[in-house]
């Protein structure tokens, strides 16, 4: 359990990633609940708790407007029970509104979630910083930006969110922008803070929905989004001047997703804004996995096995949104995209309905293998649905359990080649010392891929 947590109402401390945690040892009630209920969230008593159990969504994916649409009820008040937990696979702003209103209600908040096995204490390459508007200094932004790999342990996460929290006691804004690249035990603990605060308005920048209102003090039905930014926070916002979005594609067990992480490192050790985005609602990846994965694989793949959801057309255009939302945020977007249907014979890589996804995408890297049937399928796929002129690299995936290598053969006609080794995601918690043996490489690799992409992002941009 990663327990950030703070007193009932009354009381000060300083001090997506989805959780799904709960998918272990709910009760009979909660599971008969979830199963008849098409809520986003459930409650259940354990012991001397409330807990919140959020739901998964039928199609991935709850749109902000359930806050307004659904309104989070609380139970009914018991002397004995003081704290609610709060777990399940929910949305950074699903976790930071539900925190908002049991703070409100006086009880204390916990956030529960598979534990990242390979945390630090180390806070390199992680901030947290508090800005206010230039002419009103009673808004205000929290923007947390948190390492991929390796993840941050709890006591590293009070020690980075201490100053933000401090300013935000001391000058009680009247409204607050939750942003960055953190996890649901962070905003959690901001909004929470910020109800304590008197905070009147907060909100939570998603990267995948937009702005969203997850609290109001003097109209609590006031919630949901997406929310239009407001003009004070549209002077704060960091603007990229030519975002690019780089797609990586390939069959499955060819080292996709590994990569796409792998270029989310670099790209932040590299100093810019960067963030991957996971595009396979079908079977996603969370963070949590990759890190279980290492140590206990069984539990890891039954966990994840229960997030799978049949691809539908809503899933499909959400996703397309959220690459547009994306791109407005960051320097470049990765997108893990998805690997299509292989259980037909020829493989549907790309299906029709799925177009839109892929025409979000700049540039794409093809994970390969030594047969070439993975790069020639999705170069015909590709060229099939007119976006074949923006493969830009192949890339061999070979020997998955050996050692991390990458090797460039040959840049000609605008196409990088070269051959990679030990993509298993066991490898991801070693990546700050394999960044330092591969630096170079992967240097070759975004030089050439940002420059093809941006070449191609003004068809996004205009």
């Amino acid at each position: 359990m990663a327990n950030f947590h703070w007193p009932a109402s009354g009381a000060n401390t300083t001090g997506e990633t989805s959780s799904d945690e709960s998918f272990r040892g709910q009760s009979d009630w909660a599971m008969a609940s979830a199963a008849t209920n098409p809520s986003w969230y459930t409650w259940d008593r354990r012991q001397d708790t409330w807990v919140l159990q959020f739901q998964p969504a039928p199609e991935r994916y709850w749109p902000p407007s359930i806050l307004c649409d659904q309104p989070l009820g609380l139970p009914d008040a018991a002397p004995s029970v003081a704290t609610v937990v709060l777990t399940g696979p929910g949305a950074v702003w699903m976790y930071a509104h539900a925190a908002a209103v049991c703070r409100r209600a006086g009880f204390a908040v916990k956030v529960e979630s598979i534990p990242r096995l390979d945390a630090t204490d180390g806070l390199e390459d992680c901030h947290a910083q508090w800005s206010t508007a230039d002419t009103d200094l009673s808004k205000a932004v929290i923007s947390v930006q948190l390492r991929a790999n390796p993840p941050v342990s709890q006591g590293g996460l009070e020690r980075l969110l201490a100053s933000p929290l401090s300013n935000l006691n001391a000058f009680r804004p009247s409204e607050l922008v939750i942003f960055g690249r953190a996890s649901v035990d962070v905003y959690t603990r901001i909004a929470g803070e910020a109800v304590g605060a008197s905070t009147c308005v907060v909100y939570c920048w998603s990267a995948r929905d937009g702005l969203v209102r997850v609290w109001d003090r003097q109209d609590p039905k006031n919630v949901g989004g997406p929310w239009p930014v407001p003009n004070w926070y549209r002077q704060l916002m960091r603007q990229p001047c030519q975002p690019a979005v780089i797609g990586v594609v390939g069959d499955p067990n060819h080292g996709k997703s590994v990569m796409s992480r792998c270029l989310d490192y670099y790209g932040t050790k590299a100093l810019r804004e960067t963030w991957c985005l996971d595009c396979d609602a079908q079977s996603p990846t969370p963070p949590w996995y990759v890190s279980l994965v290492a140590h206990d694989p069984q539990e890891a793949n039954r966990l994840r096995s229960g997030l799978k959801r049949r691809w539908t057309s809503h899933m499909e255009r959400a996703v397309a949104n959220q690459l547009r939302v994306a791109r407005r945020l960051f320097d470049v977007l990765i997108a893990d995209l998805p690997g299509g249907n292989h259980k037909i014979s020829p493989p549907m890589r790309i299906p029709e309905s799925r177009v839109e996804v892929f025409r979000q995408v700049d540039a794409f890297i093809v994970m390969d293998d030594r047969e070439g049937v993975s790069g020639r399928g999705w170069c015909e796929a590709l060229q099939q649905v007119g976006l074949g002129d923006r493969v830009c690299a192949f890339i061999c995936s070979e020997n998955p359990s050996g050692d991390f290598s990458l090797v460039w053969h040959e840049q000609g006609g605008g196409i990088l080649r070269g051959t990679a080794t030990g993509l298993d995601r066991a490898v991801l918690p070693r990546l700050p010392e394999l960044y330092l043996q591969t630096r170079d490489r992967f240097q070759v690799l975004w030089d050439h891929v940002l420059a093809r992409a941006r070449s191609f992002s003004s068809v996004h941009t205009q």
